[in-house]
């Protein structure tokens, strides 16, 4: 249903369990403490305004099999420092990251650059952000809106993100906000090896 947790303002995470196709318009709006999401492979689409207003998400991984977010689905999600879109990603909505004026870092995994809405992202930060593609699909990127805009546009050989089948020696994991984790996480960690070395992986 549409709405289901609007305004539940001491939810702190959300585990969207498998088997759901959707996550409706309106969902989580308002979700002002809502800090971990995870959606499952079974979504296919993200509805309007869903997470609209969540101001506790400082990162979002939109899994393998997302195909549509729609209009204004993480509009105003200020504290938002990154984003992953998958490869499945077709189309994204109007005003779908507009106001999410921290966005530091944004993975598009897409080899075919999804469509979109105008005002895609907030302006503010194109200038300071950074866009990571697929390496045979940038100059793709870097000729098309709004994904054109961003300054710095970088591909993920370049970026020196690494698969996960070469974890042998990792000795720490860390979200992209710094977090330690217990393991490597849907989306980029960062991760210290044996041997002092710091890496980005990748993992699907």
């Amino acid at each position: 249903f549409a709405a289901v947790f609007y305004g539940c303002s001491s939810l702190t995470s959300v585990v969207i369990p498998e088997g759901v196709e959707s996550i409706t318009g309106l969902a989580f709006t308002d979700c002002a403490s809502l800090a971990s999401v995870t959606i499952p492979a079974s979504v296919k689409s993200i509805e309007d305004l869903a997470f609209w207003n969540c101001t506790g998400l400082t990162s979002i991984t939109i899994p393998e099999g997302v195909e549509s977010i729609d209009p204004g689905s993480f509009w105003e999600c200020g504290n938002l420092t990154s984003v992953t879109i998958p490869n499945s990603m077709k189309s994204i909505g109007y005003g779908a990251f507009s106001g999410c004026t921290k966005l530091l870092n944004v993975y598009c995994h897409a080899q075919e650059v999804p469509s979109t809405g105008e005002m895609v992202f907030d302006d503010s930060i194109y200038g300071s952000a950074t866009l990571y593609v697929p390496t045979n699909s940038l100059e793709n990127y870097k000729a098309a809106n709004p994904w054109s805009n961003f300054y710095k546009i970088v591909s993920e050989d370049e970026a020196g993100i690494a698969l996960p089948s070469a974890t042998d020696g990792i000795v720490e994991v860390y979200t992209l906000d710094g977090q330690c984790a217990a393991d490597l996480r849907k989306g980029i960690n960062i991760v210290r090896m044996n041997n002092g070395a710091t890496r980005k992986i990748y993992v699907k």
